[in-house]
């Protein structure tokens, strides 16, 4: 198995920038119902957004480590270098 680490992308390489970063209509309504939301840009604007999901339910439960990494992921980095969904 490789322990090599895949290079960082660039800023301009995340999808988040895709949605926040491009000067055209379909980034002008991301940004518009991101602030709706009542985000500040300077919470989102140069960041990589992260969405976590949870779905786990007691009927259909999923992997059984779900859980505990949702309560992980939660918690998120503390130098506040991500803007959570």
């Amino acid at each position: 198995m490789s322990t090599r680490r895949r290079p960082r992308k660039r800023p301009e390489e995340l999808r988040s920038h895709q949605w926040y970063g491009t000067e055209g209509l379909r980034s002008f309504s991301h940004r518009a119902r991101t602030r709706q939301l009542g985000y500040l840009p300077e919470e989102h604007l140069g960041k990589p957004v992260i969405a976590i999901l949870n779905t786990w339910s007691d009927i259909c439960p999923p992997t059984p480590g779900a859980p505990s990494a949702v309560r992980a992921s939660s918690r998120g980095p503390p130098s506040g270098a991500w803007c959570p969904a």
